[in-house]
């Protein structure tokens, strides 16, 4: 369903299928949203309050088309899983708490989408941003993921384009908990579909964020042509409770196209639990992926009872910004891009 004009009704509730048009035309008026698809074609602040009307083995999708930034003005609370897709952008902006999602259906799987724009039946976990980007993490804002995994960038889903779909994240502030993995690069980016690494990145610039654990680059047996980021920055705080894992590569298969890459501008890390902070993360006795830790600043801790580190393959650096590369984007600072494949002398510490 396309919407005409703006909607002048109580409420308004969609069971299935697509409901799509600018976020100014839904008003003010209650959405009840059940296993469906809310598309958004263009940019503007959707203020109508949102209701995901679906249990927790249902899944509801967000769209925002290429070129829209979308501000979702109001709170909502899903006991369903929570699907990005669409090249745009979409900002929580409401206050208070959050619940993005709240169960899952057969994580392992791939979804499928139906044409009609019904939101995938099976193969989702708690969350997913297949598509675009996601920001969240404004002040006194606490978005919770519970009932399963959250995925950054996941399976080799195109565009209608051609081209190949990848996520992001960003974390302004706030407070983000999660009760699983959190996992950028999942099964992402196969080397037989995409020539060019794809990039899903997870970017905190603020707030306080936990995982349970945390997986930078998951290959799961398979060729991946994959370059997962995170990048922490002045005033973010990550802690993962349990594994931490740079270039996850379990059960055999082709390691050296997964490459994994954390970039710290400042800010702290604290990784805890039994397997701590693995560099090129061996599973199976097979070969390990590559990872690079890249440290300009902040702190990295070890908390966890055994404090162990794992160099399986990899780098870990540690150099202080100089004053001409200070507030550049993260894509154009050193390392941030590069890896494991180009090593750069130290250069003396700026003061």
């Amino acid at each position: 369903m396309t919407l005409g004009g703006t909607v002048d009704a109580p409420e308004m509730a969609v069971s299935s299928g697509t409901i799509q048009g600018a976020p100014a035309q839904f008003g003010d008026t209650p959405l009840a949203l059940g296993a469906a698809t809310l598309r958004f074609t263009e940019s503007g602040v959707f203020r109508a309050p949102l209701t995901p009307m679906i249990a927790a083995g249902q899944s509801f999708v967000m769209r925002a088309d290429e070129g829209a930034e979308v501000y979702v003005d109001k709170a909502f609370s899903n006991n369903g899983a929570f699907l990005k897709t669409g090249k745009g952008t979409v900002v929580l902006n409401g206050g208070g708490t959050i619940k993005l999602s709240g169960g899952n259906k057969d994580g392992k799987s791939v979804p499928t989408f139906a044409e009609g724009g019904d939101a995938p039946a099976t193969g989702y976990p708690a969350g997913m941003i297949l598509n675009g980007k996601m920001v969240w993490g404004r002040e006194g804002q606490t978005v919770n993921i519970t009932g399963g995994e959250f995925w950054i960038g996941a399976h080799d889903f195109l565009n209608e384009d051609g081209t190949p779909m990848t996520g992001e994240l960003e974390i302004r502030g706030g407070k983000t908990t999660t009760t699983d993995f959190i996992v950028v690069g999942r099964s992402h980016a196969s080397y037989e579909i995409n020539t060019v690494p794809l990039r899903p990145t997870l970017t905190i610039r603020g707030g306080d964020v936990t995982a349970q654990q945390f997986i930078l680059g998951w290959d799961g047996n398979a060729k991946m042509n994959l370059v997962a980021t995170l990048n922490v920055h002045d005033g973010a705080v990550f802690r993962s409770n349990g594994r931490f894992a740079l270039g996850n590569h379990g059960n055999g298969g082709h390691a050296d196209t997964l490459e994994a890459v954390v970039n710290q501008y400042g800010g702290e890390i604290h990784v805890s639990g039994v397997e701590n902070l693995n560099f090129g993360y061996v599973g199976g006795g097979a070969p390990s992926a590559r990872a690079t830790y890249n440290m300009y600043g902040g702190l990295t801790a070890v908390d966890g009872t055994s404090r162990k580190v794992v160099l399986g393959r990899g780098d870990l650096l540690e150099r202080r910004l100089l004053p001409s590369e200070r507030g550049q984007p993260d894509d154009q600072r050193p390392h941030a891009q590069h890896g494991f494949h180009e090593r750069r002398e130290r250069r003396p510490l700026a003061p």
